[in-house]
């Protein structure tokens, strides 16, 4: 009897075992390690969430390019780097989630890897910068 639970026991820690290290290794998680090692740096980052079937996200999708073509602030006489991401719901819908992403586009400030400020919607090239700009000052 005592070999017999022994055995079972075995069985279900190695099938324990199995289960995480599939977990470790799928794309999901390296997706989401991926996002986190993005994120997570001395300066700003902007991530922007986006559906290529939404029509507001088609309409932000220039401004946030033309954001993104400063890749560095000013601020009291130091350089600030920032850091651009856009990321599409329906290939992400895991980080979308781990976010809180919900009405689209959502566009998320962080600031030495900590969430600074959700913006929901569409919002203005000159918008846009002034977050990046508010969000810095943080």
């Amino acid at each position: 009897m005592k070999i017999k639970i022994l055995t079972i026991t075995l069985l279900l820690i190695n099938s324990i075992h199995s289960a995480i290290t599939e977990l470790k290794n799928s794309p999901i998680n390296q997706q989401i390690e991926n996002y986190n090692k993005e994120i997570n740096f001395q300066g700003i980052a902007v991530v922007k969430f986006y559906a290529t079937w939404c029509q507001p996200c088609k309409l932000y999708a220039p401004l946030f390019e033309q954001a993104a073509k400063d890749l560095e602030i000013m601020i009291d006489n130091k350089k600030i780097q920032i850091k651009y991401l856009s990321l599409d719901i329906d290939k992400y819908p895991k980080i979308a989630a781990i976010c809180k992403v919900g009405p689209i586009p959502t566009t998320l400030f962080y600031k030495n890897g900590s969430l600074k400020e959700t913006v929901l919607g569409r919002i203005t090239l000159e918008n846009l910068k002034n977050k990046i700009k508010q969000n810095a000052l943080k």
